[in-house]
């Protein structure tokens, strides 16, 4: 289940980091392409010409249309836009009394829902403080968590003791419940939650016992990570003047996980290691986002939080499904590992952030893998090295014969 290349990889780490440290691009700015007929010259003087702007997102589009609507930004006013109306909801609830006399009963869920108003207000206010983006990380970081509730069964259990821990502290503090006179807070808080279990159930039973994650199909159609973080700006038209050299450079690199595959380092090699390139060890998410994007690698990489992690694809794993002795070389699909009690094992690296761009031997071997669907083991790599030996002294030490005194070959 584990591979092992005999190349050194610290040095191979060291050497990456400086390839990728003396190289430096410049960058048109995001979302532009310039095109038409541009002459390069010095800063000092402009070069005119008819110039256009190809807008990915263009609202002038179906596209940027949808985009120009559901952004991350608009997308978060509506959630404020639905916070105010609850507000106004709780507000318009204390003047509504359904034809019932006042009671201590009603008069306990009115200070109920004064209570929750105000918290609510705080947690709004605290949420407006934050800047842009860091409202943007919030609903992320909330979506990532709601991702891992909708997929786990013990999650099922934990939402079950928290409704039986509400009704226990319904009971012991005696809040009303009766028909007119149960707090709006209550209300919302019981069917949000029993809402939210039947939601859990369905999920979980789709992906464990039918096979489909319900998450991932809704997804494919609401991605929010694919979503642009504001509306896409309209498209220029016109003569554009630019001054200054221009440099086409290569788009601008994001982080991803990448696998260092020698198995020769505990986990606090792994964390100095990554650190190296300038990369932080890899957490499960990361690893689960860079699985479904089409990752996968045969070999135990330290990740974060002292766990073990390698991404395998379900058709890998077919394959391996059709051989005699690989069926488990590569586990199951999905991601393997978990966590190790022991931090001295010996495992490879996943790391996160800018991965090293390739040297000539690491893409001839990632070509020599297309076929392979598990890892050499060491009769393998014998038995490839005693290939190598003879394939590079084949014109001093074998000796073919032709195919009969006449010619050399049948065909």
């Amino acid at each position: 289940m584990i591979e092992n290349y005999k190349d050194k990889v610290t040095e191979y780490a060291e050497s990456q980091k400086n390839l990728a440290n003396n190289e430096t691009h410049k960058y048109i700015p995001p979302n532009y392409n310039v095109n038409g007929n541009i002459n390069t010259v010095p800063s000092t003087q402009t070069s005119s010409g008819n110039t256009s702007y190809s807008v990915s997102n263009d609202p002038n589009t179906y596209e940027g249309l949808f985009f120009y609507i559901f952004n991350k930004t608009t997308i978060i006013y509506f959630l404020w836009f639905l916070a105010i109306y609850i507000i106004a909801y709780y507000v318009l609830g204390f003047f509504r009394t359904d034809g019932y006399v006042v009671s201590n009963e009603l008069k306990i869920s009115r200070i109920i829902d004064i209570i929750a108003l105000i918290l609510l207000l705080l947690a709004l206010l605290g949420y407006s403080t934050l800047s842009p983006d860091e409202q943007i990380k919030s609903a992320e970081e909330s979506l990532n968590y709601f991702k891992k509730d909708m997929t786990s069964p013990g999650a099922i259990i934990i939402q079950i003791l928290g409704i039986a821990i509400f009704y226990l502290v319904i009971y012991l503090f005696k809040i009303p419940m009766g028909s007119g006179v149960k707090s709006i807070t209550v209300s919302i808080i019981e069917t949000t939650m029993w809402l939210y279990l039947i939601v859990q159930i369905f999920s979980v039973f789709f992906k464990y016992v039918i096979g489909v994650s319900l998450y991932d199909v809704l997804s494919k159609y609401f991605n929010w990570s694919e979503l642009p973080d504001y509306a896409p700006v309209p498209k220029p038209s016109g003569n554009v003047n630019i001054k200054g050299n221009i440099n086409l450079g290569s788009p601008i690199q994001k982080d991803e996980v990448f696998n260092i595959s020698n198995n020769l380092y505990t986990y606090d090699d792994a964390q100095a290691i990554c650190s190296s390139y300038g990369a932080k060890t890899a957490t499960y998410d990361q690893i689960e986002e860079a699985y479904k994007n089409g990752a996968e690698w045969c070999n135990y990489g330290w990740s974060d939080g002292q766990m073990a992690f390698f991404p395998t694809q379900k058709s890998t794993w077919e394959k391996l499904q059709k051989t005699d002795k690989h069926k488990n070389d590569c586990g199951r699909p999905g991601i393997n590992g978990g966590y190790f009690a022991n931090p001295y094992i010996r495992f490879g690296v996943n790391c996160y952030g800018k991965k090293p761009k390739p040297k000539n031997s690491d893409l001839e071997r990632m070509k020599a893998q297309n076929n392979i669907s598990y890892p050499k083991t060491e009769k393998d790599n014998l038995l490839d090295r005693k290939a190598q030996f003879w394939k590079d002294n084949a014109d001093k030490m074998l000796v073919l014969n032709s195919f009969n005194k006449n010619v050399w070959s049948e065909y």
